[in-house]
């Protein structure tokens, strides 16, 4: 894991506050018997809205896949992510809606990530309800691709989540050249070569943000994790990550799902 501190008990006091509700996603390739053959795609998170439990993610995450495809895993097994999937088509400049997906998950998932230790982000939880204004500090955490390692031999699989904490980019021209709107979209310094191993005062070069799709983008009030956005986007060029806003995601789920 990596950030921009040296101090190794907040790294774990904040994956702690905020790992249970984060999924990692795999991409079921086929079925052998009744084996699934997956792989490491994306990140997911947990959030309960309008008593309704929802998986957020980047849209291209679902884009062109299968419902049967996405799936998770308790370590023992692998089971599909049920439910009522949306998302966005990913031309943001196309549609305002930006890079976003959710599932209104069904009650079998539902049970079944409950029973593993996982919980749902309460509503008041999710930023949308404050002004979309630029925070200080902002804290990702999500699950690359290249640091989850599969051993076949062994049939086993060691995950490796990334704890990243950067501050926004505000330079508005970039919002203007990648086609960004920030009243939609946050877009977060993202320099992959110039980070610290926590703990070390040494200089890493973070992970390839491939599987990072989908995961939260968080602030801190009073101890209290807040979740602002769900990432999708990384360009290199500009050394930033996008992310949607989480407001825009609530007001998606609640045209999708209206209050009866």
């Amino acid at each position: 894991m990596f950030l921009r501190c040296n101090d190794r008990s907040i790294v774990d006091k904040r994956v702690a506050q905020v790992d249970s509700f984060v999924l990692q996603l795999y991409l079921i390739k086929e079925i052998i018997g009744d084996r699934a053959v997956n792989e490491p795609w994306a990140t997911g998170v947990l959030v309960v809205h309008n008593n309704q439990k929802f998986l957020l993610s980047a849209g291209h995450v679902f884009d062109g896949i299968k419902p049967d495809q996405i799936a998770f895993t308790n370590e023992k097994h692998v089971y599909h992510v049920e439910g009522e999937m949306c998302f966005t088509s990913l031309n943001h400049k196309v549609n305002m809606t930006g890079d976003l997906s959710f599932v209104k998950l069904a009650q079998p998932t539902i049970d079944i990530l409950t029973d593993a230790g996982y919980k749902f982000l309460p509503d008041d939880q999710m930023y949308g309800y404050f002004p979309a204004v630029f925070q200080p500090v902002y804290m990702l955490y999500g699950f690359p691709v290249s640091k989850s390692k599969k051993n076949w031999k062994e049939g086993t699989l060691k995950v490796s989540p990334l704890l990243f904490i950067t501050e926004a980019d505000k330079n508005l021209l970039k919002y203007k050249k990648l086609g960004f709107h920030t009243s939609q979209n946050l877009l977060l310094e993202y320099h992959y070569r110039k980070v610290r191993v926590v703990g070390y005062n040494t200089k890493a070069i973070s992970p390839d943000f491939h599987g990072m799709s989908g995961c939260g983008v968080w602030i801190l009030e009073n101890d209290v994790p807040y979740l602002v956005g769900i990432a999708h986007t990384y360009d290199k060029v500009e050394s930033v990550i996008a992310a949607t806003r989480i407001e825009i995601i609530v007001r998606e789920i609640d045209r999708k799902f209206p209050v009866l």
